[in-house]
């Protein structure tokens, strides 16, 4: 009896802790995803000048 009852502790326990790093490698992968797209979206912007979001006709002005 008492060894069952150990067991279902465990296994109650090993649950909690699986949950609890699923959420943190959940957090952990998406803060990394986000970082990768920024890292992206700035280096295409370097990249790519003209891409900036702004009308052409400010940029012509900017230019003189």
């Amino acid at each position: 009896m008492h060894n069952a009852l150990g067991t279902r502790q465990l296994q109650t326990q090993t649950k909690q802790n699986v949950a609890a790093t699923v959420v943190s490698v959940r957090k952990v992968v998406s803060t990394l995803c986000l970082s990768y797209y920024y890292l992206l979206r700035a280096l295409l912007r370097n990249l790519n000048p003209r891409a900036h979001h702004h009308p052409p006709c400010q940029c012509q002005e900017l230019r003189g």
